[in-house]
């Protein structure tokens, strides 16, 4: 929770905190409905348009980057990387991944995935890394209700 408010309180462009404000509410509602025990977090993209328009393209098994050599999700700055490549003619975009997604298993075990990574960037530079935790239950995920309390209060879409 002081994640979040830390995060966007330093950040003196109200676009940047609007639109990653966005990000964040699409990413818990999200990953809700796509969280399976043995497959994890789900794997997305969040783009907001220059009309401030959402979007959010799953990624389902597929690579997260394009470099064939990087050794997991940290890997000299991969993902940061990726964002910055994709953000193209968008506001803002958002790459959301779960933190075991490099981690080999066999495919019948559960997932290892523990908190939701969001690595986004804004058009006008901005850069937010954040790690949202949520508790797993049987069949889906539960996220700290002071955690989802503080992401309502961020600034409102538009």
């Amino acid at each position: 929770m002081d994640e979040i408010g830390g995060v966007l309180g330093g950040d003196p462009s109200v676009a940047a905190r609007r639109d990653f404000a966005q990000v964040l509410r699409v990413t818990v509602t999200t990953v809700r409905r796509g969280w399976r025990p043995i497959r994890g977090v789900p794997r997305f993209w969040v783009f907001v348009d220059g009309d401030g328009r959402l979007r959010v393209d799953r990624l389902g098994r597929r690579r997260l980057h394009s470099d064939p050599y990087a050794d997991g999700i940290h890997s000299a700055g991969v993902l940061p990387a990726e964002v910055r490549a994709r953000i193209g003619d968008h506001r803002c975009a958002a790459l959301v991944c779960g933190n075991g997604w490099a981690a080999f298993r066999f495919p019948f075990q559960p997932s290892i995935d523990s908190p939701v990574a969001v690595h986004a960037r804004h058009a006008d530079g901005t850069t937010y890394d954040v790690h949202l935790p949520f508790e797993k239950r049987l069949l889906s995920v539960r996220f700290d209700p002071a955690l989802t309390a503080a992401i309502d209060k961020l600034p409102p879409e538009g």
